[in-house]
Parts: C-alpha cells; sequence; structure tokens
C-alpha cells in the first residue's frame, strides 16, 4: 500500500508540473524517465481517483482586433432568420479548420428560405476577398432579389469587422 501511495504522490506531482495538461500516456512515460517502473493502465486507474483529468490546449487563429472607430451598422433581418422566398434572405459566416499546413478558412453563403448552402470559398487567409468570393458563387448558382440582404456576424476581415453574435453586419447584395 505504501508503495501505492508514493506512486500517486508522483503522479500527482507530475501532473500538476505539467500545469494539468498531461494525460495517463505522459505522466507513465514521465514515470519511466525517473525510474519508476509500472503500467500505463495503472496510471490511469490512479489519476482516475485522483480526479486527475488533464485540459487540452486548443489552438486559436489569431484574429484581428476590430477599430475603436467601428461604426454599428442596423440588424436589417431582426434576429429573423426564415424567408417567404428563395435569394432574398442570406445569411453567412466563417469556420476556422486547423490542418497539418495551418488554418483552412471557409465562408459559406445560407439561404434562410431553403437552409442551403448556395455559396462556399476556402482559403488560408482571412481576407476580405474570402468572404466576397463565397457572396460572389451564390449570386451565380441562385437568383438572387434586387433587394437581398447578407446578414453576417462581425467577422475579422477589413471592412467586415469584429465577431459578435449581439450585433450583427448586414450589406445589401446588388446584382447586375
Amino acid at each position: 500500500m505504501e508503495r501505492r501511495e508514493s506512486l500517486k504522490k508522483r503522479i500527482a506531482m507530475i501532473f500538476t508540473e505539467s500545469r494539468r495538461t498531461y494525460g495517463y500516456r505522459r505522466v507513465h512515460a514521465a514515470l519511466a524517465r525517473r525510474g519508476d517502473r509500472c503500467g500505463a493502465e495503472l496510471v490511469r486507474m490512479m489519476m482516475r481517483e485522483l480526479g486527475l483529468a488533464p485540459v487540452g490546449r486548443r489552438r486559436r487563429p489569431v484574429t484581428t482586433v476590430p477599430a475603436p472607430d467601428a461604426h454599428a451598422t442596423p440588424d436589417l433581418v431582426r434576429r429573423d432568420f426564415t424567408a417567404d422566398r428563395p435569394g432574398h434572405k442570406l445569411v453567412g459566416d466563417i469556420t476556422y479548420i486547423p490542418t497539418g499546413q495551418g488554418w483552412l478558412y471557409l465562408a459559406t453563403v445560407i439561404d434562410c428560405a431553403t437552409r442551403k448552402i448556395i455559396g462556399w470559398s476556402c482559403a488560408d487567409h482571412l481576407k476580405t476577398s474570402l468572404v466576397r468570393d463565397a457572396i460572389t458563387m451564390a449570386a451565380t448558382r441562385t437568383t438572387l432579389a434586387l433587394d437581398a440582404i447578407f446578414h453576417s456576424d462581425r467577422g475579422t476581415q477589413g471592412g467586415f469587422n469584429r465577431s459578435s453574435q449581439h450585433r450583427p453586419v448586414v450589406w445589401r447584395v446588388t446584382v447586375g
């Protein structure tokens, strides 16, 4: 029993030194480097008994900070994401996808009436052209109303501002 209690103390110490990020495999490897002989499953069981669960670090993309003088844009959609006819009300967003070669950014345009993705664009940058290309695809694949509204959160692109679900940005899409 003393050996187990001593091992639990060493496991807790390694876990704390790792800033609570090591799982049982890394704790087991650290114990092995220090000369402690025990099985990985024993380490797993003891960490569970001690209530030690690692906190994963998530990579976050770097985004820009909005200009302090950025003005608020009126919410023409008024949080109503339904539409009677296709091509009148569009919504969009950007998804960040981590890859082995860096971040991939996916901009989408969804028609509120059909709930279908009618435009999209992928790039390795967050420039305005990413969203513009998605809107252009939507305009070429669907008949848009002359007074169509495109609604998005306040994205990070220049001219598209910073993300916030509470202060939406709306553009009038002109066709022709």
